[in-house]
């Protein structure tokens, strides 16, 4: 009897193992491809660990790299991003982020020997079909940005270089649409940089941030723990971001 009852516990324990760590790769898998899907670049993830007890994910070591046409082959290093996720909503077809926390430890803008800008690559700044878009809900979203490096290639030989720390952490609330999720981590992470004048961003990545100017805007207005004011402050900063000057 006691031998059965060990080797039945050893089978369910097995069984446990086995689904922990297919959902595991199972999540892996939609997390990457979700993010390549959203970003149209090639993803890499180091490991994900999803939650037993938790309906949580922490994805470690995120990395988004540019198109072959570009020197340098990085675009961004995330170490770490935390989900906090609704199961009923994704049993539904939805997507429900109760908390989402993105540490952007780097995000390195390019300009190629051509004269393209790299950002320009995501799929977000591409022209969008009739259909409608995604739905989503993140009602929290914690935003921390440390540093952006701009590399240009266009005058050949080595680049011209500078690197801006922004330090940026900020959270935001209620956002619903995964291209707005986009352009306000871009928005942010340019709006302390002179990288929009010094590399004469225009074409869709200039459109796209200047049609970011009143969402970004609202998602401050949400953004826990700052100032009324500060809303039209960092509207003038992104307009002075897109024209060449500067918000008073």
């Amino acid at each position: 009897m006691k031998k059965a009852l060990t080797i039945t516990l050893t089978v369910i324990l097995g069984l446990a193992v086995i689904l922990l760590l297919t959902k595991n790769m199972l999540v892996k898998f939609a997390v990457t491809n979700g993010i390549k899907a959203l970003t149209g670049v090639t993803v890499k993830v180091e490991s994900i660990k999803v939650g037993v007890f938790k309906q949580v994910v922490a994805v470690n070591n995120l990395q988004l790299f540019n198109p072959k046409e570009f020197t340098d082959q990085l675009m961004a290093d995330i170490p770490e991003i935390y989900v906090d996720y609704d199961l009923g909503a994704f049993m539904k077809g939805k997507v429900h982020l109760k908390e989402l926390r993105l540490n952007l430890k780097e995000l390195a803008v390019n300009k190629s020997a051509k004269g393209k800008i790299n950002l320009e690559s995501l799929q977000s700044l591409q022209p969008k079909g009739s259909g409608p878009a995604p739905e989503i809900a993140i009602d929290l979203l914690k935003l921390d940005i440390d540093k952006v490096v701009y590399r240009d290639y266009s005058s050949g030989g080595s680049p011209q270089a500078r690197e801006f720390n922004v330090n940026i952490h900020e959270q935001y609330e209620n956002i619903t649409d995964p291209n707005q999720l986009v352009m306000i981590i871009l928005s942010r992470a340019l709006v302390n940089t002179t990288i929009a004048q010094i590399a004469k961003i225009g074409g869709p990545l200039k459109k796209a941030l200047g049609s970011t100017v009143g969402a970004a805007s609202e998602a401050v207005g949400n953004t826990i723990g700052i100032a009324g004011d500060t809303v039209s402050k960092v509207t003038g900063t992104l307009k002075g971001l897109l024209t060449g000057s500067k918000s008073q």
